[in-house]
């Protein structure tokens, strides 16, 4: 009898191994991953690289929100004005009455 790799690693026995394993830690909360995935391990230093990236996109989109955030408010203060004096400057009457400001912080 010899002892090889090949008898003991193979893909039916690797995946009977993760079956099994997934029952026994069922108990604790834990799932079997996806049978048949093609994911791959992500190196630390990739994971990091994707990760500053990422966060340079959602920095570049709360720059772009507060940016539209206080051209809406200068809007509507714009409006508020026109709406307490009842006419805009043309003479036609506003829309907007009160002072309601929104505020998304």
């Amino acid at each position: 009898m010899r002892l090889c790799a090949d008898d003991v690693l193979t893909r039916e026995k690797l995946v009977a191994y993760h079956d099994s394993y997934a029952k026994a830690m069922e108990k604790y909360g834990l799932q079997r991953g996806i049978r048949g995935s093609e994911a791959r391990h992500t190196t630390t230093a990739q994971y990091y690289r994707d990760l500053k990236r990422q966060t340079g996109e959602l920095e570049a989109n709360v720059q772009q929100l507060q940016t539209e955030q206080q051209q809406a408010e200068q809007q509507l203060d714009k409006g508020n004005q026109v709406g307490e004096t009842g006419s805009s400057q043309d003479g036609s009457e506003s829309r907007i009455r009160g002072k309601d400001r929104f505020s998304f912080r």
